[in-house]
């Protein structure tokens, strides 16, 4: 349909069904299910460095939203609640792509009974040691968790970074309970962001593969024996600094000057809530 020089391939779309992906065929930075870690680590190492290139991200920026990450954790916790409706204590939640272990530092705080599967050596490390918690570095065919085990299956930005979101979707299904609850977060590309920007939207980055619309993502979850309870619309709150940063991806020139005053004025770190509309929660149930 159209090249992108900043993802790993042209951007396809389904006549049938609408869906978009990247043609990934001739990409050798994919983390796969059973590689050894050391050529996880690579093909993390080289997308990283090619992120920071071609998106002008500043790491240091980065890192300083951590307080601003819970926040909009705890949303998203909130949100859970609203749609589960059980008591917390009971409840199994397991987050697939667990990174830091952030997000289920914070569920644990609500009461949660939390895990994570995370394919990443250095942060699911850092996750069980730095914040106790129960992540198994694994890919999701890796992961050892018994079928029917599972309350709620979460997967917040995860499933457009997968190679093959059928499997994903089928395995997770396998492992919730019935009537389980599944969360998932992830851009969405029937919104005016994308009509207005097209190419230069923000949710083309170097290892996104899958660009789902409230249709497409429906379809695939109903094929596996899921049926919608919502999808809504979600923002988050960010610092200046982290969303003056971002326009790089548009204008370098912009996002330096824009920089610059508001290090001068003093007000980089104050933090705004943001919702452009191209992000979408999803929740899902099991049927019987």
């Amino acid at each position: 349909m159209f090249d992108n020089e900043i993802l790993k391939g042209p951007v396809l779309k389904c006549m049938q069904c609408g869906l978009y992906w990247v043609d990934t065929s001739n990409e050798v930075d994919l983390v796969k299910d059973f590689q050894t870690q050391e050529e996880r680590n690579e093909a993390y190492s080289r997308t990283n460095k090619l992120a920071l290139k071609k998106l002008n991200v500043r790491s240091e920026i980065e890192n300083s939203e951590v307080e601003n990450k819970k926040l909009n954790f705890i949303d998203r916790i909130k949100r859970i609640d609203n749609v589960w409706n059980k008591p917390r204590e009971n409840t199994i939640l397991l987050e697939i792509g667990s990174a830091d272990g952030l997000f289920l530092e914070q569920a644990r705080n609500f009461g949660y009974n939390v895990k994570g599967i995370e394919p990443n050596k250095e942060t699911s490390k850092y996750a069980r040691e730095s914040l106790g918690m129960d992540v198994q570095t694994a890919t999701l065919a890796e992961a050892e968790i018994e079928d029917e085990s599972l309350d709620i299956a979460v997967m917040f930005h995860v499933i457009e970074h997968l190679l093959d979101p059928n499997f994903e979707i089928s395995k997770i299904r396998n492992l919730l309970k019935t009537n389980g609850l599944l969360v998932i977060e992830t851009p969405n590309i029937n919104s005016l962001p994308y009509k207005l920007l097209r190419k230069k939207w923000r949710q083309f980055i170097p290892d996104h593969y899958w660009f789902f619309s409230e249709k497409t993502i429906s379809y695939l979850l109903e094929k596996h024996g899921f049926k919608i309870l919502q999808i809504k619309s979600v923002g988050k709150k960010a610092s200046l600094q982290f969303i003056f940063n971002r326009l790089g991806r548009w204008s370098k020139l912009l996002a330096n000057l824009l920089s610059r005053i508001i290090r001068h004025l003093g007000v980089g770190k104050k933090s705004i809530y943001i919702n452009p509309q191209d992000i979408m929660i999803i929740f899902a149930e099991k049927s019987k």
